[in-house]
This record gives C-alpha cells, sequence and structure tokens, in this order.
C-alpha cells in the first residue's frame, strides 16, 4: 500500500529529505531512490533486514544510506526530514511477543499501537512544519486512541485502505502541524 501510495503521490519524494522506518527489504527505499529524494535513510531494527535492503540497492542498482536501529534513536536532534515512512509492526499479541528479530516484525504489543506510539511521540523532533509521516495500522489495532492522544500535533489523514477476510489495513498521512 504505501508503495501504490507513492507511485500515484510523486511530489512527495521529489528533492525531499524522506526516512523510511522498518526498511525490511528494502524495497520501498529502492523505488523512493529512483524517484530523485534529496537524501534518503532506510532504517530497520534488524540487522539482517538491513542486509536485505543493501542487496536489493545493488540489484536496483541504487545507493542510500542504511542504518540498524531502534526507531529515531539514531538521530540527533537536529536531524530532520520532509517525509517519514514506517509500517510499524501493528498487531496485537503482547502476551506472544518475545522480543526477538522475528517478533518485533510483526508484534506491535498488547493494543497492536505501542510501536507505532513510540515513533509518533520520537518523530515530532524529527520533523518541521508541514513535514508529513505515512504510516500503516490494522483494524485490529487500538489507532483510535493514539490518533486522539495527538491529534494536537498532527492532522491525520486516512488516504488508502484494504480489506481482508479477518482485518482491514488502513494507510494514514500525518501531517505536523
Amino acid at each position: 500500500m504505501v508503495l501504490e501510495y507513492l507511485e500515484k503521490n510523486p511530489h512527495l519524494l521529489l528533492r525531499k529529505r524522506v526516512l523510511e522506518v522498518g526498511s525490511g527489504t528494502g524495497v520501498i527505499s529502492a523505488y523512493i531512490l529512483q524517484n530523485n529524494p534529496r537524501l534518503l535513510v532506510s532504517l530497520d531494527i534488524n540487522p539482517y533486514a538491513a542486509r536485505v535492503t543493501n542487496c536489493t540497492f545493488r540489484y536496483n542498482n541504487v545507493d542510500g544510506e542504511i542504518l540498524v536501529g531502534d526507531l529515531l534513536t539514531s538521530f540527533s536532534s537536529h536531524t530532520k526530514f520532509d517525509l517519514l515512512i514506517f509500517n510499524p509492526p501493528y498487531l496485537p499479541a503482547d502476551e506472544y511477543c518475545k522480543n526477538d528479530l522475528l517478533d518485533m516484525a510483526w508484534c506491535g504489543g498488547e493494543g497492536g499501537i505501542e510501536i507505532l506510539e513510540k515513533f509518533l511521540k520520537q518523530s515530532v523532533q524529527h520533523m518541521h512544519l508541514n513535514s508529513r509521516l505515512i504510516f500503516l495500522v490494522s483494524s485490529l489495532s487500538n489507532y483510535e486512541t493514539l490518533f486522539n492522544e495527538y491529534s494536537s500535533l498532527f492532522i491525520f489523514r486516512n488516504v488508502m485502505e484494504r480489506s481482508f477476510f479477518f482485518e482491514k489495513l488502513m494507510l494514514f498521512e500525518g501531517i505536523l502541524k
């Protein structure tokens, strides 16, 4: 969904400072690099995912900065981005989470929003006025509570959704007020 949204909105990338958090395979980051950003930083907590992102970059003949880190803690507060993209672990399943690298890819905590909440909290210091966030949420998570809590900082807008047999995935845009 993120890739489809970016393909329909290329202006979001052109000459922008972009951060993808949770890059996984690096496919979205590689696409971004092919669309003339000023800067792209690809970040994942999993060092194996960072290696796969590097392979994806080489395969697509693109070059970008790849970091291993926990959300935005790798950056000084002076580092600002125009666009922050995050496909967070969003499934509510605290009792099953073991904090190993595999669980970190899907487990969003008890309400499915704990990782997203940390991201929103940290992202504010890495944004300027009118910076944007793009992120996924699941209908299984308690995202409405989170949006209410952060509505004084962001304007949230549902830009795309897909229904599956047991959940609906929604892509949201958040603009810093």
